[in-house]
């Protein structure tokens, strides 16, 4: 029965690299505080990965998820949280298998929402660009696997992150696309960014202030 199946496999990956695709979808921008280096999002983080061990539990057990606290399965953290408050806001609390038309693959999503550390230059006044950041840390759990997390699985997602529709709610700036770096010194980290700019009204005052500025100073 389950119970004994719990009891006798033990099916933790020891000391292998595992591939973990990182897939984001952002919800809400809602805040840009250049003053403190941070800025408010709501986000998913869906991770999918694939083993052999699941794929022999699906032939063996087809109606049924696995117990996760004997499988190998990623946890999620996100590294640059402003003030050490995150709030986890929807998403599942365990892992789930994908399918039968996916074997072996299994998936995790998990919604945040939160201010988060990034970092803004002065050497781009008077354009106001900036580089908003957010950074995916995944560790094995309780195996002694280790993760290598990587861009969206084609397979499984369109292979690109996501923007909602209505996700930009900053009236003073504009967004560009998302997208994901890979951390080449930290296999375990990924990097999910954006561009954002002030609008041309806001671009053409610093420019006007600066001309004041140097009228003042002239004088």
């Amino acid at each position: 029965d389950a119970d004994h199946y719990s009891r006798t496999q033990s099916n933790i990956v020891k000391g292998l690299d595992i591939c973990v695709h990182c897939y984001i979808k952002v919800y809400y921008l809602t805040a840009v505080d250049t003053k403190n280096s941070n800025f408010e999002c709501d986000f998913l983080v869906a991770l999918d990965w694939r083993l052999p061990e699941l794929e022999k539990f699906q032939q063996e057990r087809p109606c049924d998820q696995p117990d996760w606290d004997h499988f190998f399965h990623p946890k999620v953290e996100i590294d640059n949280v402003f003030g050490g408050e995150i709030n986890a806001v929807g998403g599942e609390s365990v892992p789930r298998l994908c399918g039968e038309s996916l074997p072996g693959w299994a998936k995790l999503t998990q919604r945040y929402r939160g201010r988060f550390q990034s970092y803004f230059s002065v050497r781009d006044f008077p354009f106001d660009q900036h580089l908003l950041q957010i950074v995916v840390k995944i560790r094995a759990g309780s195996s002694r696997a280790k993760c290598l997390i990587t861009h969206p699985s084609a397979s499984l997602r369109s292979g690109r992150h996501e923007l909602n529709e209505n996700a930009d709610f900053l009236p003073d700036w504009k967004m560009t696309q998302w997208f994901g770096v890979e951390d080449p010194s930290r296999k375990d980290m990924y990097i999910f960014a954006t561009h954002v700019q002030r609008h041309v009204s806001y671009i053409a005052w610093n420019v006007l202030f600066i001309f004041l500025m140097l009228e003042v100073l002239g004088f």
